[in-house]
């Protein structure tokens, strides 16, 4: 007995064009050369065999994969020496192949991406053992019908278009792939998240003190052993501040009288929204990295979102703190440093000098305020917290690995879940050379 679903490849459809007696009518995005030699058989019986072929003659189906170019040269030289119109139909990506009275209906392959089905119980195809009046009628196969008054394959294809479509894919030539060659490709519910805050702990930043202003410019094997700093704030107490309250939309939360609804923030603060973050969201897997469910990205992209703007606010309220604090650190620097620096002139400072060898007491001051300034850094930089977000795929070789396949089950992901991260699928690989 005939089975209705089945499965359809080149070769069952080469073999079935090859039964045909009285009828073939063959419709697809493209064609291989497979079928197009089959179908070149049959053309010393037409007359009593008649033929309609009809295929999409975009570019893009043959770099997808559903047919080759080989192919469709094959059948286009046959069919313009036998007089036979070879007809498009852009767009089409549903394949028919009507042989005498059976319609075989099927979805075409495109190899780039999938290796197709071999196996019964994968079907692509149906089978419908009579031909029906209305598909011959929307294809203009049957009798006293012409291509004008199909629904599809009205045009033919012209020699000038399949030039101009075999130039677009020598422009842009398809990926080569290989049925022969069926990869096992992955899909990840996981994928590893760096996730890191930088520059946020004001309270433990220092700026280097350069060895010529400690008198040591004279002294090669010190300076090029000086390694000194200094803190640049007392202590992260002093760097609280008052940040607008938002809600879940980032909109600012407001009394009843208008008034914004502040919150305190610190760097306590900070390091709690941080922590929250990579408890709601993230995975530590021993031995390896931090890893996120997909499932969960939008809402972890949401928190990072709202942790950003918390952060900006939080640098706008600080900044004129930090500039009062620089100054007066600087300031007080200056005053400690500055007779030491009277003593030893740094070299790099007698540049602009109008004398050999001495500068004026309030320049000397400007020019040393300045320096420290630099080596400060600027107040935006300063104050402003920096988020690294970086994602990366598990690897296949990873996910097959026992070890991390151990470290799995050892996180805090949940056991019945630890099972159902990874799934596998046939499909064909891009090649480096020619078809395999």
């Amino acid at each position: 007995m005939t089975q209705t679903f089945t499965v359809v490849n080149d070769d069952v459809l080469a073999d079935a064009i090859n039964k045909a007696t009285s009828k073939i009518v063959y419709i697809a995005p493209g064609i291989s050369k497979v079928v197009a030699l089959a179908l070149g058989n049959r053309f010393g019986s037409l007359g009593a065999l008649s033929m309609t072929i009809i295929v999409d003659n975009d570019p893009e189906v043959y770099r997808l994969g559903y047919g080759d170019t080989e192919g469709l040269d094959h059948i286009k030289k046959l069919s313009d020496e036998h007089m036979l119109e070879l007809r498009q139909q852009p767009g089409v990506r549903i394949g028919v192949l009507i042989t005498d009275n059976t319609t075989l209906v099927y979805s075409p392959t495109p190899h780039l991406i999938e290796a197709g089905s071999e196996q019964e119980d994968k079907p692509n195809a149906i089978v419908i053992p009579s031909a029906t009046d209305a598909i011959e009628q929307a294809c203009a196969t049957a009798e006293g019908t012409l291509p004008e008054d199909a629904e599809i394959g009205r045009s033919v294809v012209e020699a000038e278009a399949l030039a101009a479509m075999k130039k677009d894919l020598e422009e842009a030539p398809p990926k080569q792939y290989s049925v022969a060659r069926i990869e096992r490709v992955f899909n990840s519910r996981i994928q590893y998240v760096e996730f890191k805050l930088n520059k946020y702990k004001l309270s433990s930043m220092i700026a280097p003190i350069p060895a010529d202003l400690m008198g040591l410019q004279d002294n090669e094997e010190i300076r090029s052993r000086w390694r000194n700093a200094f803190k640049m704030f007392d202590s992260a107490d002093s760097l609280q501040v008052d940040i607008p309250a938002r809600d879940e939309n980032g909109d600012v939360r407001r009394t009843e009288d208008g008034e914004k609804i502040k919150i305190q923030y610190d760097e306590k603060a900070i390091q709690r929204d941080r922590k929250k973050i990579e408890e709601n969201y993230l995975y530590k897997i021993p031995n390896y990295d931090v890893v996120i469910f997909r499932s969960r990205r939008a809402a972890f992209d949401k928190a990072i979102a709202s942790f950003e703007q918390k952060l900006k606010d939080y640098h706008e309220a600080l900044k004129q703190q930090v500039q009062e604090s620089v100054d007066s650190t600087i300031s007080k620097l200056v005053a400690v440093l500055l007779p030491l620096v009277k003593k030893n002139i740094p070299e790099r400072y007698l540049k602009s000098s109008f004398t050999p060898d001495k500068i004026g007491d309030d320049d000397l001051k400007a020019m040393l305020t300045e320096d420290l300034k630099s080596h400060f850094g600027d107040i935006d930089t300063i104050s402003m917290p920096v988020i690294k977000l970086k994602y990366k795929d598990v690897s296949y070789e990873t996910i097959h690995d026992p070890g991390f396949r151990a470290a799995l089950e050892q996180s805090k992901i949940p056991n019945n879940r630890v099972h159902e991260l990874f799934s596998e699928h046939d499909a064909v690989p891009e090649t480096s050379g020619g078809l395999i």
